[in-house]
């Protein structure tokens, strides 16, 4: 492309073709960069490796310059993209084949040993090299003399004596890539297939001490120190793009040459990457079809297997022996339990017998208290020993077998009534320093008769009635027996009142029923006798707890209104603490809102009537009063 700078001189003519020095005036030429379309066929072509190259045109003034009509670019051949990369390939062939390096192996006489060949080797066919090449020898050998041959020695031995120059030399010698395939790996031998792979690729390790491949006989260490060697295999192979790389005397400015150093830098990055990948496809199917890393992961599977068994096996063991213990313990409760019902029922059995003889040996008890009292009516001041009635009652509910007999026992000797004080004292019933027997019986009739007379007033008074009782009393056996009877055959039984009377068996039908009405009203000398067969039945289930003489109430008792009755003095007689007892439990059993509630209250306290549980009540509002104030004070 010719670009006129300035306005042609004068002189100036079409002959001379070119453009005009401004400063001069004499025609120069200049390198023009494309621009638009050409710059774009420009970079495609560069990209792929086509560069165009200007060839300068020499302009004589002698000669003359062709036509333009000769010169225009209808008559230029054109050629297309294809082409120009053909060309520029074609080119770069040329230029590497007449670049192509001399084998210095050969030239040393090492081609044997190539890149094999030590230091020590290199040095030695050096010296024997240059002694027969030498100028001077071959100066005195001939007339010629021919350095090339001197130059080319020296020139090899410069590169293989220095490292990096003779890697960089090595990298570029021929080698093969190749490494086994599946195919071959399974047909043949291994250690024919693999061994010479492994021996030819371990000249660019850089540790100079690589395993060997080894054979059958090596032990599992020595295969796993050489698969771990190659795992982490470190090469010095350096990589060049050969002809796809760029030539940087080739860009035209900076920015393109920077840009051919990064395409270099790639390629050589992504051949780098290639061959990491080539070495590891090699170790990792060298080490699938490796048979002693095939027996031993056959081993390792069989070890593995063999302890998952193990574990199941003890983990199956472990369940049975919590299974079983868990067995031999609902057995051994089970045992117990049964144990713990066979002793209750044995136990039961016995209390029933031991019950059984119990109530043979009351009547037999009763018959001999009502003796003793007939003789000290008769001579009181000879037979002082006196039991009372009650007293008598509450030891038939309180003692078990065994006193029963000693007390019998005692009264067929002169201990029997010091033996019958001595048990009215354990269960309570009276203190230690009373005689009892000693004292006349005379005064202690009316003590007798007060409850009957403070109760009295209670009772429906029909006075028709009062001399059929007097003379056919009911005992407490009787009542026990008719009060079991009438539960145990309810209201609409058939014949209830003859079954009742049956069951009694010294009443009639008739006193029956009449008792039943009795019963019915509640009044509070019946309701007193059958409350106390229900508490000593208690006492006879319960163990008696043991406490201390004149301890303190411990249940403060809700103040509630009572029905108006005769005034009590402050100081009530002592209350023993089964007594208060029993008066706390009755209170919380029987509240306001029950009619008659005091009666049920004095039914409850054997011993006691409605008058003194008041007076006890009425004592223990006092008395925790007064504790409040000194607390309050």
């Amino acid at each position: 492309m010719v670009l006129l700078l300035t306005a042609a001189p004068s002189s100036w003519t079409e002959n001379d073709a070119g453009c005009i020095n401004p400063m001069s005036g004499w025609p120069y030429y200049r390198q023009i960069e494309a621009a638009g379309v050409a710059h774009l066929e420009l970079v495609t072509l560069r990209s792929q490796g086509i560069y165009h190259t200007v060839v300068e045109e020499t302009i004589s003034t002698g000669t003359s310059t062709p036509d333009r009509s000769q010169t225009s670019s209808a008559d230029a051949p054109q050629l297309t993209a294809e082409e120009k990369a053909k060309m520029a390939q074609k080119k770069r062939q040329k230029k590497a084949s007449e670049a192509k390096e001399t084998d210095y192996y050969e030239l040393l006489g090492l081609g044997h040993l190539r890149w094999a060949a030590t230091e020590k080797d290199i040095k030695k066919a050096y010296r024997k090299m240059i002694l027969s090449h030498h100028p001077d020898k071959q100066a005195q050998a001939s007339s010629e003399v021919d350095d090339e041959v001197f130059k080319s020695i020296s020139e090899a031995y410069d590169c293989l004596s220095n490292l990096e120059k003779r890697r960089g030399y090595d990298s570029k010698d021929e080698f093969d890539d190749a490494i086994p395939t599946e195919a071959h790996a399974q047909k043949g031998d291994f250690f024919r297939t693999f061994g010479p792979v492994f021996e030819l690729n371990k000249k660019w390790s850089i540790d100079a001490d690589v395993p060997s491949l080894g054979d059958d006989s090596n032990d599992h260490d020595s295969v796993l120190r050489f698969y771990d060697f190659w795992r982490s295999f470190k090469s010095w192979r350096e990589f060049s793009a050969g002809e796809e790389e760029f030539d940087l005397e080739d860009a035209e400015c900076r920015e393109e040459k920077r840009w051919m150093e990064r395409q270099n830098k790639k390629m050589v990055k992504q051949m780098k990457k290639n061959e990491h990948a080539r070495i590891m496809n090699l170790v990792n199917l060298a080490e699938k079809y490796d048979p002693r890393m095939i027996s031993w992961k056959k081993a390792q599977e069989e070890e593995r297997i063999r302890k998952k068994e193990e574990r199941k096996a003890a983990k199956i063991a472990r369940r049975e022996e919590r299974d079983r213990a868990e067995r031999e313990e609902r057995e051994r409760i089970a045992a117990e339990e049964k144990a713990k019902a066979e002793q209750a029922e044995n136990a039961k059995k016995q209390q029933v017998a031991e019950n059984k003889q119990i109530r043979k040996k009351r009547p037999q008890l009763r018959k001999i208290c009502r003796q003793l009292r007939a003789t000290h009516e008769e001579n009181p001041q000879q037979n002082t020993f006196n039991p009372r009635e009650e007293h008598v009652e509450l030891l038939c509910k309180m003692m078990n077998l065994k006193q029963f007999l000693d007390l019998i026992k005692a009264f067929g000797t002169d201990q029997g009534p010091h033996a019958f004080r001595d048990m009215l004292i354990v269960y309570k019933i009276i203190p230690e320093d009373e005689p009892y027997f000693e004292a006349p019986a005379q005064p202690e009739e009316p003590e007798e008769s007060e409850p009957e007379k403070e109760s009295e007033p209670e009772e429906e008074s029909e006075p028709d009635k009062e001399p059929e009782k007097k003379d056919n009393a009911w005992t407490t056996e009787e009542i026990t027996l008719l009060t079991k009877g009438l539960t145990k055959y309810p209201v609409g039984t058939r014949n209830r009142y003859q079954l009742v009377a049956e069951l009694v068996g010294t009443r009639t039908v008739k006193e029956i029923i009449e008792q039943t009405k009795i019963g019915a009203s509640e009044t509070a000398q019946e309701q007193t006798i059958t409350k106390k067969d229900a508490f000593e039945r208690f006492k006879e289930t319960k163990k008696e707890a043991k406490v201390v003489k004149e301890v303190a109430p411990t249940i403060v008792a809700p103040v509630v209104p009572v029905e108006e009755v005769k005034s009590v003095s402050n100081e009530p007689e002592e209350w023993s603490p089964e007594e208060q007892k029993l008066l706390e439990a009755a209170m919380k059993k029987f509240t306001a809102k029950e009619g008659d509630r005091w009666n049920k209250i004095a039914g409850e306290l054997p011993g006691r009537s409605k008058q003194d549980c008041i007076a006890r009540y009425k004592y223990l509002v006092e008395f925790f009063k007064r504790q409040k104030k000194k607390q309050t004070a």
